[in-house]
């Protein structure tokens, strides 16, 4: 067929692809509207650090984060479905907004907060070996603590025994018990290590705590504006468009398979295939209009 007939063909079945379109995208508008809308709820989050790490986006999308956002929060939903829920967005440096889709608008916001907090954690633990600046500021302080309390009762427990036994402090020579003296001596022992443990722990022990402090300083991430829902209608325009494009696809389907499956002879061009013999004339339709117009002029 010449374009001229593909342009006849749909010329005069025009009328199905019209009414398709108009048929699919009044249906489409229609259940866009009537059906339960989808919530959206946002969450803003500040990430940052060195270029080259594991950026704050593959941590929102890793299954890890999914699955101990499932379990801390006790969700029914598998951790593939509010994966594929969750979107992440970066916006200003280091600024990263985090939507979760769902039916219900308070699950919506708690699922987005949950989220947030989780993946900032988790983004914090994984660029830092699993040490935040909190947790090591926190494990500094509790062996500093255990030290001081041993050296304080090295030492409490040096002058209780010096107490009892007198004669180990006497400023005259005094006689003094080879038991009692190693006692003392072992006791004058304990006290100096647990000091020099002490006095020794920010020099040397804490010198990898250090280094990990370091490094987790450079990775920083918190939820700086928490979720709030709204209706998602931004899909109803998209929705309403693929129908009309498939109501059109249709209809033109639909005119040629009719066009197909005619076997009707409408033109000159194709009796003339047909019989093989020249047309010699055309007895065109008539109408009333034509006819009476045909009676005026005779």
């Amino acid at each position: 067929m010449e374009l001229r007939e593909y342009l006849r063909v749909l010329r005069r079945r025009a009328w199905i692809p019209l009414v398709l379109v108009l048929v699919t995208t009044a249906t489409a508008a229609v259940l866009s509207f009537v059906t339960k809308p989808q919530y959206t709820a946002t969450a803003t989050v500040h990430a940052q650090g060195p270029v080259g790490q594991l950026t704050f986006p593959e941590v929102v999308n890793s299954n890890t984060l999914a699955l101990r956002t499932v379990k801390d929060e006790k969700l029914s939903t598998s951790a593939a479905d509010l994966s594929s829920r969750i979107r992440v967005l970066s916006g200003r440096t280091n600024l990263y907004t985090i939507t979760v889709t769902d039916a219900v608008a308070s699950r919506a916001v708690a699922l987005s907060n949950a989220v947030a907090k989780e993946a900032a954690k988790l983004y914090q633990e994984l660029n830092s070996g699993g040490a935040t600046a909190t947790s090591v500021s926190t494990d500094v302080a509790t062996e500093l603590s255990a030290l001081s309390t041993r050296y304080q009762a090295a030492a409490k427990a040096r002058l209780d025994y010096e107490r009892q036994h007198p004669e180990l402090t006497s400023v005259k020579p005094v006689p003094v018990d080879p038991g009692v003296g190693a006692q003392a001596l072992q006791l004058k022992l304990q006290e100096d290590a647990a000091h020099d443990a002490y006095m020794g722990f920010q020099q040397g022990t804490t010198a990898t705590q250090i280094t990990q402090l370091t490094t987790a300083e450079k990775f920083d991430a918190s939820v700086i504006d928490e979720a709030a829902a709204r209706p998602d209608t931004s899909g109803r325009p998209l929705r309403i468009a693929y129908a009309a494009v498939l109501g059109l696809i249709l209809g033109l389907g639909l005119v040629f398979l009719l066009e197909y499956l005619d076997n009707s002879v409408r033109e000159p061009e194709d009796v003339e295939a047909i019989l093989g013999l020249p047309v010699l004339g055309i007895i065109p339709r008539a109408t009333g209009r034509t006819l009476r117009v045909a009676k005026g002029g005779a």
